[in-house]
């Protein structure tokens, strides 16, 4: 199985917290069993050679759930469900991911901090499956191959 995007882990990222306070090396040892990673995938490390592929990913889809104030960060490293939070997983969506979290006032604050300003948001916006580290790193793998 090939690592999970940061936005499919959006929503496992946001159910292990419903017991209260996890820490994100929890979550991310945790969803490493569900998702059946193997030794390799665990050990998979970003170009940096400093934090695996998994644990980025997993971090990644935990911020951005804070931005949205589904999440609150207790202390460094753990987190708790918000009542927010569990409105959402009263109903859960079948996926949370960029397109989903806009719904909530707090990351769009985050996103567009200017809004009141005419051209604070781009006029199209794509959605990408990577990381914005991924997307930094492509982009200047493209330009170094231009």
């Amino acid at each position: 199985m090939a690592i999970p995007d940061f936005q499919t882990l959006m929503l496992p990222v946001l159910r292990k917290a419903t017991d209260g306070e996890v820490s994100i090396q929890q979550v991310i040892e945790a969803l490493a069993n569900d998702y059946s990673l193997s030794d390799d995938e665990r050990a998979e490390l970003l170009p940096s050679g400093r934090q695996t592929t998994f644990a980025n990913r997993a971090h990644w889809a935990k911020s951005y759930l804070g931005k949205a104030g589904l999440i609150d960060l207790t202390r460094r490293s753990h987190f708790i469900i918000t009542e927010q939070g569990r409105s959402v997983l009263a109903s859960p969506p079948e996926r949370i991911d960029i397109p989903y979290l806009r719904r909530f006032q707090e990351f769009e604050s985050f996103r567009f901090p200017a809004e009141d300003q005419p051209d604070a948001r781009p006029s199209s916006e794509t959605h990408t499956a990577l990381t914005p580290d991924e997307v930094m790193r492509q982009a200047r793998d493209t330009l170094d191959a231009d």
